[in-house]
């Protein structure tokens, strides 16, 4: 169908080869399975977006600008379960996500404005950028995600707030960056894995920021890693780098292996300066000191890597 004006109660489907309105003052508007595809841009200002399938359902794919403005809350919950956007992107603060995934998948650089977030920060719930996209999070949003994220297949994610903070896993894949210039503190609560073909290079740069990192950090095949300088970089769980590119921690800074779980540096590059404060098994190279505080706990070589440590500098253990 043509470019579409929906002022009225009704549910949308199939295909719109132009750009579609949902005007300003008409009712929440229906999403007829399996997707709505919109090749132009798309605006959402009447109350609402559902999908007819509910929780869990439907899929809106918009090839231009995405505008969501609802005066309604729209949160996802009840469909769509996916969103693709290949234009820039703007959100109002009726936009709050409480299920399904955002996906930015149009090659080139791309826009994510929020507007009139209020007293509570935007949180996206999963957030995916592909296909060749290049997107930045205007007005110095945080990059808060309450699920996973995945930057992959040569996209980069440019965060210009002072805080990165993912509940889920995070995946950066096939030359994925994600960029925080800005940022005092990356925390990523699940699983960060830097992974890649060779020979190119994904890589997490925020050259200002602590790392914090409650679960696995797996960088592999030329995955690497620039985080600030002077830092207490905070591990809670393992290290693990087999075939890793040469990752820049930061001048002056450390890496405290503050959980449980190893760290192994066989087949890839030296270790970073490591202070033991949890229970770990090392295996592999340090690239400076080694300390173990009164309650850490070292074994070698027990976490799937060689059976050899090597420390390139001071070794105090306790």
């Amino acid at each position: 169908m043509p470019s579409v004006e929906i002022t009225g109660t009704y549910t949308m489907g199939g295909t719109v080869n132009g750009s579609l309105l949902h005007a300003a003052g008409a009712p929440t508007v229906t999403l007829s399975l399996p997707s709505l595809t919109v090749t132009g841009a798309a605006t959402f200002q009447g109350a609402s977006v559902v999908s007819a399938g509910g929780s869990g359902t439907g899929l809106l794919v918009v090839g231009g600008n995405l505008t969501l403005a609802t005066s309604g809350t729209f949160d996802q919950s009840q469909g769509p379960e996916t969103i693709r956007c290949a234009g820039d992107w703007t959100s109002s603060a009726n936009y709050q996500p409480a299920r399904g995934t955002v996906e930015f998948d149009g090659a080139g650089t791309r826009t994510c404005i929020v507007t009139g977030a209020g007293a509570q920060p935007f949180r996206w719930r999963n957030l995916k950028v592909n296909s060749g996209c290049r997107l930045t999070l205007a007005n110095s949003v945080d990059l808060l995600v309450l699920g996973t994220l995945d930057v992959v297949s040569a996209s980069e994610l440019i965060c210009n707030g002072t805080l990165i903070d993912v509940s889920g896993a995070t995946l950066l894949f096939a030359f994925g960056v994600l960029t925080a210039p800005s940022a005092t503190t990356a925390h990523f609560a699940g699983e960060l894995r830097v992974a890649n073909f060779l020979p190119s290079q994904s890589r997490l740069s925020a050259t200002s920021a602590t790392l914090i990192a409650d679960g696995d950090v797996v960088l592999a095949n030329s995955g690497v890693l620039f985080l600030g300088a002077n830092k207490t970089h905070v591990l809670r769980g393992s290290l693990i780098t087999p075939g890793a590119g040469n990752s820049n921690w930061g001048a002056g800074s450390v890496v405290n292996l503050a959980g449980v779980g190893s760290a192994v540096g066989a087949g890839g590059p030296f270790l970073p300066p490591i202070v033991v404060s949890g229970d770990y098994s090392i295996s592999g190279a340090i690239n400076g000191d080694l300390l173990q505080t009164s309650g850490g706990r070292i074994s070698i070589g027990t976490g799937g890597g060689s059976n050899s440590l090597g420390v390139f500098a001071n070794a105090s253990l306790n």
